[in-house]
């Protein structure tokens, strides 16, 4: 039977070595591509090609699915939880938002950009959202366009990945080739940017340290969040690396990615090394949430699995 996830109340998790990850169990009930995953509370939120958002149970894994609105005409791509508010977006081109508790319509936005929303992610003022050579910003209560980023500041790509340091007040998108540093607020100034050699970027996650970049060519590049220079190649995977997420305490630093290859690897940041290979899924992976002691993945092969810690 599926073992009961620990309440998430009790303070956070503090990753550290030793430990391994089991699988304990899988939520099933879409019937397409799990394309975006959000945790509130004791809440997991899934979104898929089938054009519903689900609520599952994470205090209690036994009780499943509590909820399952159809969020959009077609399917449903990426989620988002800010402000005590739920976000999405959809191929129909919509951005909508959704009360957490019985996921009803809030607000709505007609072709929030020319083509689908490729990222999205929420800061305490904004939500952010990406496109082909666009970045836009939203009132997180009104939807209402605050600002956009284009062709004129230099983007000329599709952004298939956005990640914010609230340490330094900084939004980094990734494009084809291209880093671009950006300072929330005012202007939204680029700050700064550099050129990869490996292609399109379809992950993102940042440290303390580093900027971590999951790429088509199937590695995972790391940059210096400072200076943008680059410091660290780690392989592994055979396929594009889809999902990056990362745990990070002064007792260490992991990072957990997923990829078209169906793996989900787990790294140690302090020595860029792998510690384990999650092989549950069949298809891509294309979607990750972190609570506490566990790892919910979501993937092409329409199953969300749970891994939940275990130290050695």
């Amino acid at each position: 039977s599926l073992a009961a996830v620990p309440e998430v109340h009790r303070g956070p998790f503090v990753w550290q070595m030793p430990f391994t990850l089991k699988c304990i169990g899988t939520f099933r009930g879409h019937k397409g591509t799990i394309w975006s995953l959000a945790i509130y509370g004791d809440r997991l939120f899934s979104s898929s090609s089938d054009g519903t958002v689900k609520v599952w149970d994470v205090a209690d894994l036994r009780r499943g699915c509590l909820k399952t609105v159809v969020a959009h005409k077609e399917a449903t791509m990426l989620l988002a939880v800010g402000q005590g508010i739920l976000y999405s977006t959809g191929t129909d081109l919509t951005l909508r938002s959704w009360t957490l508790d019985s996921l009803g319509e809030l607000a709505k936005v007609e072709n929030a950009h020319d083509g689908i929303v490729s990222a999205m992610i929420c800061t305490k003022e904004y939500v952010v959202t990406s496109s082909f050579a666009s970045i836009k910003f939203w009132d997180p209560l009104t939807l209402n366009e605050t600002r956009s980023i284009g062709s004129s500041e230099g983007l000329s790509h599709w952004i298939r990945a956005l990640v914010y340091d609230k340490r330094k007040n900084l939004l980094y998108s990734g494009s084809h080739n291209k880093i671009h540093v950006w300072r929330m607020g005012g202007d939204f100034p680029l700050v700064n940017q550099t050129s990869t050699s490996y292609g399109a970027i379809y992950s993102l996650a940042v440290t303390k340290k580093y900027i971590i970049v999951g790429t088509h060519n199937q590695n995972i590049q790391v940059y210096d969040s400072a200076t943008l220079n680059h410091t660290s190649t780690l392989t592994g995977h055979i396929g594009i690396v889809t999902v990056l997420k990362v745990t990070e305490s002064p007792a260490g630093v992991y990072m957990f990615s997923g990829s078209s290859d169906s793996i989900v690897q787990v790294w140690n940041l302090e020595n860029m090394l792998p510690i384990q290979a999650l092989q549950r899924h069949e298809k891509t992976v294309h979607s990750m949430a972190l609570m506490h002691d566990t790892v919910f993945t979501g993937s092409e092969d329409q199953e969300i699995k749970v891994f939940k810690h275990f130290k050695l």
